[in-house]
């Protein structure tokens, strides 16, 4: 039987386009069975089952500023009898800014000024585009390694760093610091889970987290160098309410304390007025963070802000752990 001629086209098209599917298909099972194994996939529940290769430190943005730790004149000169033109706060970063000997020159609105050098830091802030996943910290001194294209130098992390994880590999973690990003061995740490705070002694900061988020970030003001606030792991341990401090040379109204390390604990000290009507506290808002604790820090304690104090003590009790370190 002669068969038409376009009909024969037909078939012979259909067949190879069957016979493609089939070898696609067969293809395609075989690069997820060898993959696998070596991916993050961010969801089993994700019905699509989408797979994506796992995070690298090649994620990483920085970027270098300059950071107010002590309140700075900001002048049109580089005088200090030059006219001053603002203030700036603790912690305000620079983003615009070049070194001129004890000097930085930088750019505010839109025009040329100066800051003293003895008032502000360089430093260097990292970023991944996505959020992390747990909260770790050292319990020894251990080496954060950085082979990246961001060229970033090994540093060592003093015991007690706590440390963002980004990405878990079998025998290590890609984790961010406040300072540094690189990769930890697993070995090295110990997880923090549930609520839990960190003070951050060199950088005077309060992180709260509750569940592996972020929850509050906050300056403080810790001990000063003759009182210094002990590194360590704690545990609140007595939450009190509307009381007075009492030391050797000091009697001091607070709205809360709450205490994790003998008669150490976490308070207000900002100037307020309660509800009661009670305006007490000894520190402008501006003194929170920087390099206040170095002249002007406390008998030990972790002195806040009120509306920061009284937010923790919304997420903590009696048992929550409390990380302090350098």
């Amino acid at each position: 039987m002669k068969m038409n001629k376009s009909l024969a086209l037909l078939m012979l098209s259909v067949s190879l386009s069957l016979s493609g599917c089939s070898n696609s298909k067969k293809v395609e099972e075989k690069r997820v069975e060898t993959t696998t194994d070596d991916i993050y996939s961010p969801s089993n529940e994700n019905k699509d089952n989408i797979i994506e290769q796992p995070r690298s430190i090649n994620d990483v943005k920085s970027y270098n500023y300059l950071c107010v730790v002590k309140k700075v004149n900001v002048r049109k000169e580089m005088s200090t009898n030059s006219d001053i033109l603002d203030i700036l706060p603790v912690e305000f970063e620079i983003t615009d800014y070049e070194k001129a000997g004890d000097w930085y020159r930088i750019n505010y609105q839109e025009e040329e000024a100066y800051v003293h050098s003895s008032c502000v830091k360089e430093k260097v802030k990292y970023s991944f585009p996505y959020e992390f996943k747990k909260v770790i910290y050292l319990i020894n001194d251990k080496e954060i390694y950085s082979d990246n294209e961001l060229n970033i130098e090994n540093n060592t992390l003093p015991k007690l760093e706590c440390c963002e994880v980004y990405e878990e590999y079998e025998n290590s973690y890609l984790v961010k610091t406040n300072d540094y990003v690189g990769y930890i061995n697993k070995s090295d740490v110990e997880e923090l889970i549930g609520t839990f705070v960190v003070i951050d002694i060199s950088d005077q900061e309060l992180r709260l987290y509750q569940d592996n988020q972020l929850i509050l970030t906050s300056p403080v003001v810790t001990g000063k160098p003759a009182t210094p606030t002990n590194e360590g792991l704690f545990n609140i341990y007595n939450i009190t309410y509307d009381r007075y401090l009492i030391g050797k040379d000091y009697e001091s109204y607070v709205d809360i304390m709450m205490k994790f390390d003998g008669n150490i604990g976490l308070h207000d000290v900002e100037y307020h007025t309660n509800e009661n009507g009670k305006f007490h506290g000894w520190r402008e808002r501006s003194d929170f963070g920087g390099e206040t604790y170095i002249k002007n820090g406390s008998h030990g304690c972790v002195n806040m802000p009120h509306d920061e104090v009284m937010e923790v003590s919304e997420y903590v009790g009696l048992g929550t752990k409390v990380l302090v370190k350098k």
